[in-house]
């Protein structure tokens, strides 16, 4: 039988997705948000040095109702096409936030310590889009990941030589051991490969500049009550 040729189907414009990949548009889009984050309360504290013990365990507190409901909605959709190709365990920080808890606030740091009313509205965010708007996770993976993977190590040297802290004792959230964790690169060429349309990268660059404001609220919420 004779092969039948037949041109491609085209996607309307506001369908196809752009041609700068994920990646570029989610920095392009938070450049400003990310900036004013560094200046902001206590992750500019974090930044230069001048964190307190308190504050910064109220910080890492605080992220793990987001870190949590952050990884079981990616967990969910590991096999979603959208977002499977950047879905990655290894850069999964729940275990390693718990670890540097019970060193840095004893073993019942749970109990002893709430985290902000503003993380856990951000955690109830996380769930709503893991049901109803998938894609919106690749902005808060693209926000949480890639600011740890690229700025992690400056941080952990500077909270060690604060705090006293070294890799296998304090410092497990900024630590990525295993040769299979991707680097930057890597994974903003996972976010490229994400098949999203035009409208869905719209939705995940709304919600990156969302997640940085999240972030901002936490930080104020930890500098006022410090």
């Amino acid at each position: 039988m004779p092969r039948l040729h037949t041109a491609p189907m085209s996607l309307p414009a506001e369908n196809r997705p752009p041609a700068e990949g994920l990646a570029a548009r989610l920095r392009g889009a938070t450049a400003e948000a990310h900036a004013r984050i560094e200046r902001t309360g206590v992750i500019a504290e974090l930044i230069d040095g001048t964190i307190s013990r308190q504050a910064y365990v109220g910080l890492l507190r605080s992220l793990v109702p987001v870190y949590a409901a952050l990884e079981a909605g990616l967990r969910r959709h590991r096999r979603t096409p959208g977002l499977a190709p950047a879905i990655f365990p290894t850069l999964f920080r729940g275990r390693a936030l718990a670890a540097d808890l019970r060193v840095l606030a004893g073993p019942d740091w749970a109990v002893c310590i709430a985290p902000q009313a503003e993380s856990l509205i951000y955690r109830e965010h996380l769930h709503r889009i893991a049901r109803d708007r998938p894609p919106a996770l690749l902005a808060h993976a693209y926000v949480r990941y890639l600011g740890d993977l690229s700025g992690g190590r400056l941080i952990a040297r500077t909270i060690g030589e604060r705090f006293g802290l070294t890799p296998d004792r304090g410092l497990a959230f900024y630590s990525f051991c295993r040769p299979d964790t991707p680097s930057p690169s890597d994974f903003r060429r996972a976010l490229d490969l994400c098949p999203l349309d035009a409208g869905e990268i719209a939705l995940v660059e709304r919600e990156a500049r969302e997640s940085f404001e999240r972030h901002a609220r936490i930080a104020r919420a930890l500098t006022a009550g410090s």
